[in-house]
This record gives C-alpha cells, structure tokens and sequence, in this order.
C-alpha cells in the first residue's frame, strides 16, 4: 500500500519553485474601490476612501504561510534568503490606479507585494490616466488650491508608509516603511464612454506622447516640505514628457506648512481627520 502524497514531500528544490512563484504572482487586488472628497465648513477637506465588503485583500504568499508550521517555517526562511532578496522584484510593491485628467482618481489595485512590509524597499506606481478630448494634463491645481487628485495620490501613499499594504488596517506599523526608491509611471488614454473604463486590472492602449502628468512638481513640494525624508531615498516620475529624478534632500525645518492645514494633507499613522474609510455598498455612491 503507498504512502499518501505530501507537499512536504516533495524535492526541496522543486518546493523552492513554488514559493518563488508565488512570490511572483500578479494578485490584482482591490485596495480602494472608489475615492471621494469631501468638505465641511469647519474642518477643511479629507479623502474619502471606499472598498467593497465583498472584496478580500489576499497575499498569496501570506496564505502559503498559514497552511502549517512546517510550510511557515520553510518559507519564512526562503523569504528571508539571499538567494531571494537579491532580485529587486522580490522587494518591490506595484500598485496600480486610475484617475482623470480633470484631478480625481477612481481605483487603486495591488498588483504585486512580495514581501513582509520590513523587507520593501522599491514601490512603483503605475498611474493610467482617462484624457478628456483635448486635455493634454492632468489638473493638479484649481482656483481654490489642489485638486481631490493631490490630497488622494498623498493620502494613498501616506497610508502604504504608515501602515504597509492593508491601508485600511486600524493601527500602524511598528515602524514606518523606509524605501529606497519610489517609481510613478504616468499612462493617458481618452476616456471611452462617459463612465470610463476605471479597470485597473486590463491593459489599457495609451495616447501617452507629451501627457504632462504635473506629478513632477507635486514631488518636489513634498520634498521641499521634508515630508518624504527618512521615508524615500528618491523619486522618479515618467510620464508623457520624460523622466524626472528627484534625489530628497534634508531640510532645515520639515513639516507640514501651515498652507496646508485644512486641505486634508495630514502626515502619519493617526489620520483620522484627513482620511475616511467607508464601504461601497453603504453609501451606494
């Protein structure tokens, strides 16, 4: 009578593959279902930030680690090794969003995180943005100060540092993620339709030659702020006009400027003022 198949049965070395595998799946996983502004009178704007009940933030590997000690232990290690942290794939978050040229964003979508939030040290941003016919950029500033896009693409990253994948989650991290590099490639194509396609996970035919972004700049005034300092070594932005580099660089006295107070710009763990998570289906928005 044979014995019955185990994974742990199988060669170390074919296990190897398997956890590298998974490490490289592409998990198109919900993060923000819809964004929102909002304002009051007294308090200035937040980001309102909606995700669907039905919609479970999964990491693959995080799975694999809960099926059993011997698995968890093996792994763990495997995760730990040189043999994986020295492909840059293995350390690098991807998310993936979607906004408007008229300064919104719509979607936000992980599409890789390999990695224990400890172990991250390259996030890249890939932002397709829907044209409205003839609008060549994305509205970054309006008559009254930034567009919702500013304080959403802010408060989205404020979060990742802060808090690591689960934006959502109620507490901090132990500490704050400390990254290498920050990658923001910027895509346009014109909307089709009046509702657009808001489909992070598609492929999406892009009309990007000359698209100015604006991200540029927003980089630089939170570099010059000190705001990504001991976050980000360095930034780079590409868009339809090139790449730019923006090396941080210590300032004298960093913080938020007194400018921003009230525009929902609030750095940290604790952004309850700036950042509201509601479900989808509650608001039906």
């Amino acid at each position: 009578m044979s014995s019955r198949a185990t994974f742990m049965g199988v060669p170390p070395e074919i296990r190897d593959n398997i956890y590298n595998f998974v490490l490289g799946l592409n998990i198109n996983s919900e993060v923000v279902a819809q964004y929102q502004d909002h304002h009051e009178l007294h308090s200035g704007f937040s980001t309102i930030m909606y995700r669907s009940s039905e919609a479970q933030l999964s990491f693959p590997w995080v799975n694999l680690l809960l099926a059993c000690k011997q698995v968890n232990a093996e792994l763990g290690a495997y995760m730990k090794s040189g043999t994986v942290l020295k492909n840059e794939e293995n350390r690098t978050y991807c998310l993936d969003m979607v906004g408007r040229t008229r300064g919104i964003l719509t979607a936000a979508k992980w599409r890789r995180v390999p990695c224990h939030p400890s172990k991250v040290d390259t996030f890249v941003v890939n932002l397709h943005i829907e044209k409205i016919p003839l609008m060549n950029r994305l509205r970054t500033w309006g008559n009254g100060g930034p567009m919702p896009v500013v304080r959403q693409l802010y408060q989205t990253l404020n979060l990742m540092l802060h808090k690591g994948p689960v934006l959502h989650r109620t507490s901090p991290l132990p500490r704050p993620l400390k990254l290498k590099k920050m990658v923001m490639r910027i895509t346009a194509s014109t909307m089709n339709g009046s509702q657009g396609s808001a489909n992070v996970a598609e492929p999406i035919p892009t009309e990007s030659d000359g698209f100015d972004s604006e991200i540029g700049g927003i980089i630089q005034h939170l570099i010059a702020a000190g705001m990504l300092c001991g976050y980000i070594d360095h930034t780079q932005v590409i868009d339809g006009r090139g790449q730019q580099d923006f090396p941080t660089v210590p300032v004298d006295m960093p913080g938020m400027p007194a400018a921003w107070n009230a525009y929902g710009f609030g750095w940290g763990g604790n952004t309850s003022s700036s950042v509201v998570w509601r479900f989808l289906e509650d608001d039906q928005i």
